[in-house]
């Protein structure tokens, strides 16, 4: 009902959001039950599919909409999404336990398929019964993207550092988070402005860029 500005992720935000609902009712949660995983929402992003968020209120509106406020932006991957924003109009899906995730094996990504949506109680095929032609591209396997990335001298070199995200037991506070993929690889790319200069890949959390890489990138300072 109301735009939904961009916000980064991994913080709480105190933006302010009124939805309309076809049916059903919000709740506000405590925080610590937002933390555990409650009032996870998709919001359709301007940058296109669908942001992953969660709120901590909902405050019933005279006119009958909610307003949603003390969300958790960009869950679950979807920072790009988060940053973009949301316009008046977007949709918004509660995602309770009973909206469950479609079963498809890998080998199936990016095919498309026809989907049909409507009352359990009614046969397909009737004009209560929306249909879509839909393909999925199994983001939910795409690593998480570093976090925290630092910069610190080494001597005329710099050392570029980021702290690894996992989507599997990710929880502890307990040390370093486990690596759920198969192997530890980054890309890391380095802009002069909008120009990329430097492409490469590690496979470790950090990279030295050395002075003389520097130097043929940016030139003298």
């Amino acid at each position: 009902k109301t735009a939904l500005g961009p916000a980064g992720s991994g913080r709480w935000t105190g933006q302010r959001v009124d939805v309309d609902l076809s049916f059903g009712t919000l709740s506000s949660k405590q925080e610590e039950n937002v933390l555990a995983g409650a009032n996870l929402c998709a919001i359709e992003s301007d940058g296109g599919g669908f942001e992953l968020a969660q709120f901590q209120n909902a405050d019933l509106q005279p006119d009958g909409s909610w307003r949603l406020s003390g969300f958790l932006r960009g869950q679950a991957g979807s920072e790009a999404e988060a940053l973009a924003g949301a316009s008046v109009g977007a949709l918004f899906v509660l995602l309770t336990r009973a909206v469950t995730q479609a079963a498809f094996s890998a080998d199936l990504r990016s095919l498309s398929f026809d989907w049909q949506a409507g009352p359990e109680k009614d046969i397909p095929d009737t004009d209560n019964y929306t249909s879509s032609s839909l393909s999925f591209s199994a983001r939910g396997l795409k690593p998480l993207s570093p976090v925290h990335l630092r910069a610190a001298r080494e001597g005329s070199d710099v050392r570029l550092s980021w702290i690894r995200r996992t989507r599997a037991s990710g929880d502890s506070w307990e040390g370093e988070v486990p690596l759920s993929e198969q192997w530890e690889r980054y890309v890391l790319t380095i802009y002069d402005g909008a120009e990329v200069v430097r492409d490469v890949e590690t496979i470790t959390s950090d990279y030295l860029y050395e002075s003389a890489d520097i130097l043929a990138d940016f030139g003298p300072s």
